[in-house]
């Protein structure tokens, strides 16, 4: 989880190969990791940037079941984030 308590969808330690960056994306800001554009297998620039957790869950609504992984690195700060999030989006009895 970012500094500022902002979600993404992102796999923490893949920074360098996914961004070309050595900074951990848990440690900084979300207007940073905003910015951040993904690089292709053959180190282009994609043109595709990291996703909230809250733009996923608005873009799956109805659709399927989702899986969250390692979401135990923060789990005092962002339990009750995705509980909100997903209550938000209307996934409350969802939620396990």
């Amino acid at each position: 989880m970012p500094v500022d308590g902002e979600l993404f969808v992102i796999h923490a330690g893949m920074e360098s190969r996914l961004f070309h960056i050595t900074e951990n994306v848990q440690h900084l800001r979300a207007e940073k990791i905003h910015s951040l554009e993904y690089y292709t297998l053959n180190h282009n620039l994609s043109g595709v940037f990291p996703n909230t957790f809250d733009e996923v869950l608005e873009h799956f609504k109805g659709k399927c079941m989702l899986n969250l992984d390692r979401c135990w690195i923060h789990p005092d700060k962002s339990k009750n984030r995705r509980r909100y999030l997903m209550q938000y989006h209307g996934m409350r009895w969802k939620i396990r």
